[in-house]
């Protein structure tokens, strides 16, 4: 593999990642009362329901959590204050995310340090192929080299 090409694939993660990550900075907070609900219903999990959001769910646990969502919203309450309220009176498991902090931060970091472990590994173990091919031909161009 030719260095110009290694130093493209490298530019393009570079990219990749830039726009991951620009794009989940930028947060737009929805105007309607009923779209915030239906925001924060989404990453509740409906209690009776396997596998469903409340905002999906027609049960009526479901129905009475959007609701309670919403005049929680009304109130004034902030999204992240009606989660956390929700998390202490019904326990973290009503949360379809776990959250970010204590020991569910591995749930986050792990897949991150593995994928960076991965690549890492990968462009090792090019780099050195790449110097073993030039130690057992020497009087050849390595790819990339003007001959």
């Amino acid at each position: 593999m030719s260095r110009r090409l290694l130093a493209l694939c490298w530019l393009g993660v570079v990219a990749v990642v830039a726009v991951a990550l620009a794009m989940g900075a930028h947060r737009t907070h929805p105007a309607s009362l009923a779209a915030r609900t239906a925001q924060v219903a989404a990453l509740v999990r409906c209690p009776v329901c396997d596998g469903l959001s409340v905002e999906e769910s027609s049960a009526p646990i479901a129905r009475a959590l959007r609701n309670q969502i919403r005049g929680e919203l009304a109130a004034g309450r902030s999204a992240a204050q009606v989660e956390s309220g929700l998390a202490t009176r019904y326990g973290e498991s009503i949360l379809l995310s776990p959250p970010r902090s204590g020991l569910t931060l591995g749930v986050w970091v792990v897949p991150l340090v593995a994928v960076a472990g991965a690549v890492g590994g990968l462009g090792l173990f090019f780099w050195k192929r790449t110097r073993t091919l030039q130690e057992v031909r020497p009087g050849v161009p390595s790819p990339g080299e003007p001959t």
